[in-house]
């Protein structure tokens, strides 16, 4: 019988936590993707009102489900408020207004308003 040494056995161990971590990747990446087929994208011809009631995220972008309508909402940030982006920004209850025409997202929170204009990074300089 062969034996092994601690790097044989240390090499075979990486390989075999890397393979692990690449299958989990590969699957979280598929699902994350089929997202975009699953929900609307939100356009300047949209229009939208509506709570909050449930929300994912990946690459900066926001799944939201509000009401019963899946949309999700390109990369947004806000540099006025804490978090700056719009998919960390959102809470479950919150209402949000998007009239048609509008690329302005308005968000209703304890009857404070906020905005975020949809792909842009508004006041960074504020």
């Amino acid at each position: 019988m062969k034996k092994y040494n601690n790097t044989s056995i240390a090499i075979i161990v990486m390989i075999f936590s890397f393979l692990v971590v690449f299958i989990f990747y590969l699957i979280d990446f598929d699902n994350n993707v089929s997202m975009y087929n699953e929900y609307k994208e939100v356009v300047l011809n949209d229009s939208l009102a509506g709570v909050l009631v449930k929300k994912k995220h990946w690459k900066g972008s926001s799944f939201l489900i509000i009401n019963k309508q899946k949309k999700y909402f390109v990369n947004s940030r806000n540099y006025m408020y804490s978090p700056r982006s719009l998919d960390s920004f959102v809470r479950i209850g919150d209402s949000l207004i998007k009239k048609r025409g509008s690329d302005t997202l308005h968000i209703i929170r304890y009857e404070k308003t906020y905005y975020f204009i949809l792909g842009e990074n508004i006041n960074k300089n504020k």
